[in-house]
């Protein structure tokens, strides 16, 4: 409490208005309620520092008095919370005589409420006014002669007062108003009623929605013990034109509890499929809550990703806030988004004269070791001439189109199913490159009179009578020189491709829309050199239907010997690089290996088909940014910030509209 008793002497004079009037500055504490008349003042919340000089203030109290005083005696006690430091002023005449002072502190230990920490003001008296104010809702101060105050509470006038004559004398000393919050007036003397400005603070509001108290401020069970408290009070006798201030400092004991979340920023969406969980660290106790963003920070997007883990935890990119580098030149990044939409298109024609027909539903798959794709598709039964053979042995050669991607296919088989009601034909087959295949291909028997590499005798093999087939060939495995008479093979002309990329550890794939065949290494790079290349595709968990893995375990051999059959062949000692090499895998022998290219091709594939392994069995849509994926690709697929890289070694596709969705299968090593 701040108490501020004033004496008059008999012959004082009431002063002009316009003389310096002394003026204490009070600040209206948090969970205020109206005092009643001549009730005592409290000091501001130990929360709220106290205004600088110069500064608004949140309330001024003032008193008139003499510019000769012959004494004033003022007293100050004070109602603190903990860690608290408070501080009184009053600002005095120009001819001041000897002053003392006295401070007073009392502490509470109350806990907070469950609104949040306020200030124990258990009463406070509202800002003075002038002379003659009447607010709305403001007890009038007494007045020395009868007056017309229709609604003023008569009080006995101040010792000493002496009005002689007026409007309305001026109020002395503490002005009664219960429910007054604004500044005061100035000017009017006979003002009845005035519109006042609201106070800053709502001192009045004795309910009121606070912030939830941090987590750990409430404690069931604690040793409190009294704290203690140290009180300087700086006193003496102050000069003209100065204030007395009174220091009230509080040492206590204990550390706040916090749990603070170190989290820069979250998000308020549900977390992408996958397996997701957050990870939290329970702080020091002497740890900061609150941490200042730095200047540049921008919060992320709701839409943003967001890993939480111990830490400050580098987040990944985000589209909405973050720039997007552009990818390595030839990589597909398949960017994190929370849906992905894609408008499924299925047709179904035939490619001689582009008769359309009705595709019910449709399948297409193929592997590493098949080298054409296989397909099946369901089309109502009416549609059954325009799929029946043209010639004995001659099949229909459809196209059909998935999400753009086209594929020539031959239906080799029909079959029908007839209900009540409903017929429907289940036609299914293989790509065009089955036109090289039993048992379209005749069997050929091809062999070199001269040296050959791997490639010519392929091509070759792929002609009649000297006339070649119209069939390219993309040659991406190992070539090497096969001497004359080596080569001897009998079988359709697939068949030669398959026998010369075998000896070359790599497999064939035919072209799904032009007539090419692929020989493709079959591992282009050794699994323990995947995590430092670049992907052909960066596919993240989030789009993913389904997810199965199965785990193997091979052999783990780190040596093979591969040898020729024939004259003119070789024998090769493959190792694997930085092992001992004591663990050999059996002997492979092949009449083609007749130099070390080839013998090394063979060797990497065997080496690389090693040790401990996983299948990761993936179901996504066919996404815009990656179309079908084929076998051979390299895939980096992120789960739950895990990467696993593979290579595609199946890949099947379905389509019933509005679904369409691949299925593909990655070779990953563990």
């Amino acid at each position: 409490m701040i108490k501020s008793p004033v004496v008059l002497t008999e012959s004082y004079t009431p002063p002009p208005l316009t003389d310096t009037l002394v003026q204490t500055r009070v600040v209206l504490a948090e969970g205020y309620s109206p005092p009643d008349i001549g009730a005592t003042l409290l000091p501001c919340s130990s929360t709220v520092e106290p205004p600088a000089t110069g500064a608004d203030a949140i309330g001024v109290l003032s008193a008139t008095l003499p510019l000769t005083a012959p004494q004033i005696t003022a007293s100050a006690t004070g109602t603190a919370l903990p860690s608290a430091t408070g501080t009184a002023s009053a600002y005095l005449p120009v001819v001041v005589p000897a002053l003392s002072a006295a401070v007073g502190a009392e502490h509470y230990l109350d806990l907070p409420d469950a609104v949040g920490v306020g200030a124990n003001a258990r009463s406070q008296s509202a800002q003075q006014t002038r002379a003659g104010t009447a607010m709305v809702q403001q007890s009038a101060a007494p007045t020395r002669l009868p007056m017309a105050a229709r609604a003023a509470q008569a009080m006995p006038a101040a010792v000493g007062t002496s009005a002689r004559a007026g409007h309305m004398a001026q109020i002395i000393n503490r002005a009664s108003a219960p429910h007054q919050h604004g500044e005061r007036t100035r000017g009017s003397t006979r003002q009845r009623w005035a519109d006042t400005l609201r106070a800053r603070l709502n001192a009045g509001a004795r309910h009121q929605h606070g912030i939830p108290l941090s987590a750990g401020t409430r404690q069931r069970w604690a040793d409190t013990g009294k704290p203690k408290q140290t009180l300087r009070a700086v006193h003496g006798t102050a000069p003209a034109k100065h204030a007395l201030v009174l220091v009230v400092e509080y040492a206590l004991r204990g550390v706040p509890v916090l749990v603070p979340l170190r989290q820069d920023w979250t998000q308020a969406i549900p977390p992408p499929p996958g397996r997701w969980w957050p990870r939290y660290e329970a702080p020091l106790l002497s740890a900061t809550a609150l941490r200042p963003c730095h200047p540049n920070y921008v919060p992320r997007h709701l839409s943003c990703p967001v890993i939480l883990g111990i830490g400050r935890v580098v987040q990944p990119p985000c589209e909405a806030t973050d720039p997007t580098p552009p990818p390595p030149e030839g990589q597909i990044v398949v960017p994190v988004r929370k849906a992905y939409i894609v408008i499924n298109t299925v047709s179904l024609v035939r490619a001689a004269d582009g008769a359309p027909l009705e595709p019910l539903s449709l399948a297409l798959q193929i592997d590493a070791d098949s080298w054409s794709w296989g397909w099946d598709a369901s089309i109502p039964g009416a549609e059954l001439a325009m799929v029946e053979p043209i010639a004995a042995g001659e099949p229909v050669e459809l196209i059909a189109t998935v999400n753009g991607e086209a594929f020539r296919l031959l239906a080799e088989r029909i079959a029908r199913d007839r209900r009540f009601a409903q017929s429907r034909l289940r036609i299914s087959g293989r790509g065009r490159a089955a036109m090289l295949a039993d048992p379209h291909s005749p069997i050929v028997t091809r062999s070199n009179g001269s040296d050959r590499s791997a490639q010519q005798l392929l091509a070759d093999a792929l002609t009649d009578n000297g006339v070649p087939l119209g069939w390219a060939l993309d040659w991406q495995a190992a070539d090497w020189l096969v001497p004359a008479g080596l080569y001897n093979h009998t079988g359709p002309y697939i068949a030669h491709a398959q026998r010369l990329a075998e000896a070359a550890g790599a497999y064939v794939q035919a072209d799904p829309l032009t007539d090419t065949l692929r020989i493709l290494p079959r591992y282009p790079l050794l699994p323990w050199e995947w995590d430092a290349a670049t992907p052909d595709v960066d596919l993240p968990s989030a789009p993913v239907v389904r997810e199965a893995i199965e785990w193997l375990q091979r052999p783990d051999y780190n040596r093979v010997f591969v040898s020729g059959t024939e004259a003119g062949g070789i024998l090769g000692q493959v190792t694997r690089a930085g092992t001992a090499g004591d663990v050999v895998a059996p002997m492979v022998t092949d009449p083609l290996v007749t130099h070390a290219d080839a013998a090394r091709a063979r060797g990497r594939a065997i080496l690389a088909d090693t040790g401990r392994q996983a299948r990761i069995t993936l179901d996504l849509p066919i996404l815009p940014e990656t179309g079908i994926l084929t076998p051979g690709q390299l895939i980096r697929y992120t789960d739950a910030g895990t990467p696993r890289t593979g290579l595609v070694r199946s890949t099947a596709v379905r389509a019933q509209l509005p679904t369409a969705r691949q299925t593909i299968e990655l070779e990953t090593h563990l």
